[in-house]
């Protein structure tokens, strides 16, 4: 259902809800639909680590059934005696070593928010999740983002992703702003249950050469129901990284 072409390197995005939206533990549903997709790289959305809900490192524990894969957890916030937050997931074996990690602190009135950014051999992958409460609050925290890795990594002359749950329309404030100085890689289909795409993926201007292959919304998997593991869908990008 989602062919992947051999030159691809696959990133996919998602909102896991805490592994337990509609079930008690969805990380195995999880690492099934993964594996089914091809998927190379995931940002996810809403982990526990080690708190009172989940005393566990969720996303450690979803690279462990996955076979080799790495994975590292940016803890947004303090919660329950211990930390909510973002996280990225590779198979090492397709996007090559972990060079460094930034993690971008983002606090609210609100939930602390944070964006975590892993930079590999040939590429640079960000994931974060936007306030959800306020529109004002989205729009500056996509501004502190956008500054730090341009900061960071402008001139690297490596293709920057950036992907999240945005609580965000294409013609909002926050996502129209994006596009100075990003380009919207991800496909328009729904993420969100209720019909809305919310989760993104966005290539930053300039850096890198890269070609986009496709892109789509893991809804028919057959390995598992997308439906019953997360109030969202993982979104993906194929870009094909060429050499610089």
């Amino acid at each position: 259902l989602y062919p992947k072409d051999e030159d691809a390197l696959r990133i996919v995005q998602y909102n896991v809800g805490y592994f337990e939206k509609y079930v008690a533990n969805s990380i195995p549903m999880v690492v099934s639909m993964m594996t089914e997709l091809e998927a190379d790289i995931v940002g996810f959305n809403e982990l526990d680590c080690m708190n009172g809900r989940h005393d566990i490192d969720q996303i450690a524990q979803f690279a462990h059934g996955m076979n080799g894969w790495k994975s590292v957890f940016g803890p947004s916030a303090e919660w329950n005696g211990g930390h909510i937050g973002v996280g990225i997931a590779w198979n090492p074996a397709v996007t090559g070593e972990l060079v460094e990690e930034h993690f971008i602190s983002l606090p609210n009135d609100g939930e602390d928010r944070g964006c975590l950014v892993l930079e590999f051999d040939s590429f640079i992958y960000a994931t974060t999740h936007l306030e959800v409460s306020s529109s004002s609050e989205r729009l500056k925290e996509v501004q502190t983002i956008t500054a730090r890795i341009k900061e960071w990594y402008s001139g690297k002359d490596k293709p920057v992703f950036f992907g999240g749950d945005m609580n965000e329309y294409s013609n909002s404030a926050a996502v129209i702003w994006l596009g100075t100085d990003w380009d919207r890689l991800s496909c328009e289909k729904a993420t969100f249950q209720n019909g809305t795409c919310i989760d993104m993926i966005f290539g930053l201007k300039g850096e890198g050469s890269y070609e986009l292959l496709g892109s789509d919304v893991g809804t028919g998997l057959k390995s598992a129901d997308a439906s019953k593991a997360s109030d969202h869908f993982p979104v993906y990008i194929d870009v094909k990284l060429n050499d610089n």
